[in-house]
């Protein structure tokens, strides 16, 4: 093989070596492009789902609240409502015994 032969077989390695490099340089590109499209999808779908998550929480605890604060005013309505009949029975019972010491006074005057 003559010297010039082996140079143009150098060359020719070289091309072949740099497009073979251009080729996976263009394929590594793509794959990392592909690779960002999925981590933002990911990102993405987490997000939705944490988002998801947060709300459905969120409407327990509101909805668990809501049950306690109904409850809450359930007791206050029997505690206002036993208190309006003690009053009302108090309010009776002095009532009468007013109504008998009145009596028991005119009774005594007169009597």
């Amino acid at each position: 093989m003559q010297e010039q032969d082996v140079i143009k077989k150098f060359i020719e390695l070289d091309d072949k070596i740099q497009e073979i490099s251009a080729a996976r340089e263009k394929q590594l590109a793509e794959l990392e492009q592909r690779y960002k499209a999925e981590e933002q999808k990911i990102v993405e779908d987490l997000s939705k789902r944490l988002e998801e998550e947060t709300n459905a929480v969120v409407r327990k605890i509101m909805q668990e609240a809501q049950e306690e604060v109904d409850n809450l005013n359930k007791k206050s309505k029997e505690v206002v409502s036993y208190m309006e009949q003690e009053f009302q029975n108090i309010h009776e019972e002095l009532v009468a015994e007013i109504l008998k010491r009145i009596f028991d006074i005119e009774s005594e005057r007169y009597g």
